[in-house]
């Protein structure tokens, strides 16, 4: 089970480097006008993220196909045309390979568990690292070819995802991580703290996050993810996930301005993320792929409000600190206590 987690995780983070670079480093410099640049990066994010619960519902039907393999593929197919200087086709085949690596990977994971939430922290986190690093690449060496060097590297990821595949079929999710509450509620509930936290994370003002500073803010978001699932196993998902998100509060509400603070509250922030994973994976317990992708799905919901909005200072900082608290009480009803529901 190392071995998978382990390839899984690395392909993670190679696939989100390479759609970063091609995004950034070879399609906005290529693009005639920044019209055309912004629309193409954002039908990247409607492919990768829009699409994951369809293309994660496909793994579910089909579980014995190599869909993590294919998803490395594709992706390396697109990091191809970009050397090529073939944008929009660059674009489409990473957003397509991105969106079926992502509930691919996801799903063997999420399958790999014993039944801990640790398994599924661990292989989002990597991704926060290599799309961060894939965009800084992209902008500070806009060099085409260096994509050619991903598509070999996600040719070698894709070879470890095929030999390391489950080692012995299982059609289902073991995670009790979800409270008692019925299906729908805790579904609904769970996907609603993703979009807000996708929200806040996008709203919430850090003028210092660029350059060097912004791959701090990246290894931030890995540190908090990967702990996240641990912190739960050891305590409990409402106790972890409530907690780090009322913690995160005062840092990026009140130290945003300042990258100490601000990185500790990211780190907080996105402790949580492995928990509603794990939420929705207990209630789709045959459908580990859809479960996977509908978290991904919820994140491009989020953030689709800030699209075209400028908002002041005053008005982004209290609506991070609501969506916070809104976060963290969706979180508190629709995941287990330590004495909550057992399976």
């Amino acid at each position: 089970m190392k071995a998978l987690l382990a390839s899984r995780s690395f392909a993670h983070f190679a696939v989100d480097l390479a759609c970063g670079f091609v995004a950034l480093g070879v399609f906005v410099p290529g693009a005639a006008t920044q019209a055309e640049a912004a629309l193409g990066v954002l039908l990247y994010n409607l492919l990768a993220f829009a699409t994951q619960p369809l293309l994660g519902a496909l793994c579910d039907r089909f579980p014995r196909r190599p869909w993590a393999a294919l998803g490395c593929l594709t992706v390396a197919a697109g990091a191809l045309l970009g050397c090529l200087s073939l944008g929009w086709a660059a674009v489409v085949l990473c957003g397509l390979g991105n969106a079926l690596f992502h509930p691919g990977g996801g799903r063997d994971a999420l399958l790999a568990s014993p039944g801990t939430l640790k398994e599924g922290g661990v292989f989002v986190s990597t991704g926060a690292v290599g799309v961060a690093l894939g965009m800084f690449w992209g902008t500070a060496f806009p060099q085409a070819w260096f994509a050619g060097a991903m598509a070999a590297l996600l040719g070698l990821c894709a070879l470890l995802c095929w030999k390391t595949p489950l080692p012995s079929p299982r059609e289902e999710t073991r995670i009790p991580a979800a409270s008692s509450l019925p299906f729908w509620w805790v579904v609904g509930l769970a996907l609603a703290s993703v979009a807000l936290r996708a929200f806040v994370g996008g709203a919430v003002p850090m003028p210092w996050k660029t350059g060097l500073w912004a791959l701090a803010a990246a290894a931030a978001a890995f540190l908090g993810k990967a702990a996240g699932g641990f912190l739960a196993d050891r305590t409990s998902p409402r106790f972890a996930g409530v907690g780090a998100l009322l913690l995160s509060l005062p840092l990026l509400c009140l130290g945003w301005a300042h990258p100490l603070p601000g990185l500790l509250g990211l780190l907080f922030f996105n402790i949580t993320m492995p928990v509603t994973l794990g939420t929705v994976a207990d209630k789709l317990p045959n459908a580990p792929g859809l479960a996977f992708g509908l978290t991904a799905q919820f994140l491009i919901v989020g953030t689709l409000p800030l699209y075209g909005v400028s908002l002041g200072q005053g008005q982004a900082l209290v609506l991070v600190a609501a969506g916070i608290l809104v976060s963290a009480a969706c979180v508190a009803l629709s995941s287990r206590g330590r004495k909550g529901k057992q399976p």
